[in-house]
């Protein structure tokens, strides 16, 4: 099942975790090479994950397999979160 709500842009890449395969980045700070399966939080950056998102786009079952290993973060569709943040980018320089 799919929840729609609204976040907070900032508090989601402070917090993200985007996970890959076998590891994941932070969002936040760029460290690359995180483990997914037990990373709290950001190595470099020290900031806490409370979302993960996957660059595989239209692959419920990679989605599934990840909330399975990682239930204490909020799923989040990554294209949603790049569309986002590039329309946040584009109206602060048209500012």
């Amino acid at each position: 099942m799919r929840v729609w709500q609204d976040l907070d842009l900032a508090e989601v890449k402070k917090h993200l975790l985007i996970c890959g395969d076998p590891s994941g980045d932070c969002a936040n700070c760029r460290e690359v090479g995180i483990n997914i399966q037990n990373a709290k939080s950001c190595p470099t950056g020290k900031t806490e994950f409370k979302y993960m998102a996957t660059r595989v786009t239209g692959s419920t079952s990679q989605a599934k397999r990840l909330k399975a290993k990682r239930p204490d973060l909020i799923a989040i569709d990554f294209s949603d979160f790049k569309d986002a943040k590039t329309r946040s980018e584009a109206h602060k320089f048209l500012r």
